[in-house]
């Protein structure tokens, strides 16, 4: 009875470690091009209220630059002058902890919420919201899962407003 307790046990332990959540390779996935619109990033705000112990505006921006450009919808010239441009604001985030996401699956959750305004001559064009959470069973043996979210969240927003044009 114990080996077969054992046997299960190890069974359950490599289930786990082989079955932890990725996110797709960034070769496979497929980028809506439309490569006559142009947008630059003018604003990224933080709306929480706190001080975090990283660049949140930094680094939405530039994944926010970086989604652009990979689809060439980025505005290349002088960011006033851009046919449409991003206003994004985040609404909620937390850094998470990858060492409690392994230890106590239910703490340790990085997640992150921003609202994005496409604007075009003053007036707001189309908004899109994004909401990305890295729980247990989502990476949880990544480190840097604070870092990575940021370019998931700004793909998923320049994917919603792709979508709507």
């Amino acid at each position: 009875m114990k080996k077969l307790v054992h046997v299960l046990a190890l069974f359950v332990v490599i289930v786990s470690f082989c079955s932890c959540g990725s996110a797709p390779d960034e070769n496979e996935t497929i980028y809506r091009q439309l490569p006559n619109v142009k947008m630059r990033v003018v604003d990224v705000s933080n709306s929480t209220e706190e001080l975090f112990d990283v660049d949140v505006i930094g680094m939405l921006w530039s994944a926010l630059d970086q989604s652009l450009k990979r689809r060439d919808m980025l505005w290349p010239g002088e960011a006033a002058y851009a046919p449409y441009t991003i206003r994004a604001t985040i609404l909620k985030y937390q850094k998470g902890s990858a060492w409690y996401r392994w230890a106590l699956p239910m703490w340790g959750k990085t997640y992150l919420t921003v609202r994005c305004d496409v604007i075009k001559d003053g007036n707001v064009f189309t908004s899109a919201e994004a909401e990305k959470e890295i729980t247990f069973g989502d990476g949880t043996f990544t480190r840097g899962a604070w870092r990575k979210i940021f370019g998931e969240v700004a793909e998923d927003l320049i994917t919603q407003i792709a979508a709507k044009m």
